[in-house]
């Protein structure tokens, strides 16, 4: 490996190759790959204990309220249902905990009768939980889910309902996301949304406020609130914080809609003052109560109170923005914990879609809890928290509970691989063409992939290999895999001139059988190439080539996994997102090309070979 650690360009031409090698500067690692705003860093039980909650009892050993009151614990559910909280006081979060709701069988897991906790407490996740309290709560003034004081959380997934208090309140804390949760139906003359102030980095984004009198949410001091929907609110929906300090508030592509106990229809953010700075963009509001989805854009001039509004975005940490018509798609399709939606979140979304509903006092007037169905957990022998069945897929040993903390690839321990998987949520697209263009929707089995959903381009299984081609701007996946059962000549992506592709999260070559990606021109931006499968998944190496004739690939690592992942290269370039790594052999052809590292740090072990050297 040659080193020059001035250079920042690499040019890799027919005679020689320079590289560029520096130790590299990682990007801080996600809580789960999903994870986004000011929260997505924390941390949870990684590295920790495993605990699995064998009942649902209020308390004891087994329970909920135990598992999570010890630090450095992940947490996973062997039973499904509600547990029936009693006494006065909420369950605990001790800090470094992960709560994953996901592993729960049959419908889910739920909480009642009293709410949940992780005020004072750090690196905190939660994800795919119901929190319901209700009136039966011995305490008058219980919230659902409440942090004060807390850091470095993220909640994920989440149904808040039925709070005595505030339905969701976050205060004087750092550093915290809500995403892809619903927040529903505060309880008596103080139906309320929820308090969002004094914090110092606070994102809720692709989250769902549904019929709260007041506070959808009431804020103050710094809030990136990005892409919820806000739907029948009575008096108050968005509330900008009355506030004597300051306040610096983004609100973009959200959707604001008048419901049929809403009283001020065209007033979706109020209470503000000149104290409260608000960045204002894409937002829709829909206040004329006819039950048709026909919002018009909010500016400034529908807004009464007078804020001082701003022409840049305040820069908090990153969310991915959708429109707001995006936005309201996502939300009704995955907010909460979607993966088995229970009564009450599917009746919330009803509502929404038919512009019904109305704010209530007590869950009896819409049904109540209903039932969560158990089921039984998968056979886990060394209690682990990784079922024996994908040890096994994976090469794992179903006797030795320590592998759960190996790392994978990307830095995550083998557990959090495995409940990250039963977390995604993501719709799986299917290419089953024997060739054609990525944007033919009937060669797609679930249509046309979105940003959002896992792709997996497989061929039609018969001789020939299945060819998927890109020539036009806007191709996208969150997860995309090339090369599934389909002929031993395995599966091709190809982009052209003109075409490009967005993976947010991995693209993966030659995945359960031989793929290739070919790049003759056009632009693919993936944060993670892998090249190749290792053998247990697949029951043998399988061969992952990424062939750069022209254009541009943007990314931060190219590594292959098993002997069958090599980059040819005899063209186009590899440019840095961020601090670059690329291990994957490299045959280099005639012609050469570039790899940029973009001003990052970059270390290249590749073995190189071909005509080219």
């Amino acid at each position: 490996m040659l080193k020059n650690p001035i250079s920042r360009r690499l040019d890799v031409a027919v005679a020689s190759i320079i590289v560029a090698s520096v130790t590299p500067v990682l990007a801080q690692l996600k809580a789960f790959p999903e994870a986004e705003g000011h929260g997505a860093n924390a941390t949870g039980g990684r590295g920790g204990t495993v605990y699995h909650v064998t009942n649902l009892n209020n308390s004891g050993a087994g329970s909920f309220r135990d598992a999570v009151s010890v630090s450095g614990r992940t947490v996973v559910f062997d039973v499904g249902g509600w547990i029936e909280l009693v006494g006065n006081s909420p369950v605990a979060v001790a800090s470094n905990v992960t709560i994953a709701g996901q592993t729960a069988p049959g419908q889910g897991i739920g909480i009642k009768n009293s709410g949940l906790s992780f005020s004072n407490r750090t690196n905190v996740i939660i994800r795919h939980l119901r929190v319901r309290p209700g009136p039966y709560s011995d305490a008058a003034d219980r919230d659902g889910v409440s942090a004060d004081s807390a850091s470095n959380s993220i909640v994920d997934h989440v149904s808040a309902s039925w709070g005595r208090d505030e339905v969701f309140s976050v205060k004087n804390s750092t550093n915290i996301t809500v995403q892809h949760s619903i927040i529903a139906e505060g309880l008596f003359n103080h139906s309320m949304g929820g308090l969002i102030e004094g914090n110092t980095g606070m994102s809720i984004h692709h989250s769902l406020y549904i019929n709260n009198n007041d506070r959808n949410p009431k804020t103050k001091k710094e809030l990136d609130f990005v892409n919820n929907v806000v739907y029948n609110w009575g008096a108050y929906s968005y509330v900008a914080g009355d506030s004597a300090g300051l306040s610096y508030g983004n609100v973009v592509g959200n959707y604001f809609i008048a419901g049929p106990s809403s009283t001020e229809l065209n007033d979706p953010i109020s209470r503000g003052n000149a104290n409260y700075s608000m960045y204002l963009e894409g937002n829709y509001w829909d206040g004329d109560q006819d039950a048709l989805h026909d919002g018009n854009l909010l500016t400034p001039g529908e807004i009464d109170d007078v804020l001082t509004y701003v022409p840049q975005r305040f820069p908090y940490a990153p969310v991915y923005t959708d429109t707001a018509q995006r936005a309201y798609e996502k939300v009704l399709a995955g907010a909460g914990a979607s993966l088995n939606r229970d009564f009450t979140d599917n009746r919330l979304i009803g509502l929404v879609q038919t512009r019904t509903g109305q704010i209530i006092s007590d869950p009896a007037q819409v049904g109540g809890w209903g039932t969560l169905t158990g089921g039984a957990a998968p056979t886990d022998t060394d209690q682990d928290g990784m079922p024996d069945a994908w040890e096994d897929d994976f090469g794992l040993n179903k006797n030795d509970a320590l592998d759960r903390n190996t790392l994978n690839l990307f830095g995550y321990t083998k557990l959090e691989e495995y409940i990250n998987e039963l977390g995604g949520a993501h719709i799986q697209k299917v290419w089953t063409a024997a060739s054609g263009d990525w944007t033919t929707n009937p060669l797609w089995a679930g249509a046309q992939p979105t940003v959002d959903d896992n792709v997996f381009i497989r061929g039609n299984g018969g001789a020939t290999t299945g060819i998927a081609t890109i020539g036009s701007p806007g191709a996208a996946a969150w997860d995309l895999r090339i090369g599934g059962n389909g002929a031993a000549a395995g599966e091709q992506l190809v982009v052209n001139a003109g075409g490009t592709l967005s993976v947010r999260n991995v693209l993966s070559v030659g995945y359960q059988n031989r793929g290739t990606l070919q790049m003759n021109g056009g632009t693919v931006e993936a944060p993670y190439v892998v090249l190749g499968t290792a053998g247990p998944l697949a029951g043998m190496s399988r061969i992952g080539e990424l062939k750069l004739n022209g254009g541009t690939l943007r990314t931060t690592l190219i590594e292959p996994q098993g002997p069958g992942g090599t980059i040819l290269f005899g063209g186009g370039a590899i440019q840095a997102s961020g601090a670059l790594s690329i291990a994957a052999p490299i045959t280099l052809n005639a012609g050469g090309g570039t790899i940029d590292t973009n001003a990052f740090n970059a270390t290249i072990t590749s073995v190189i070979g071909g005509t080219g050297v």
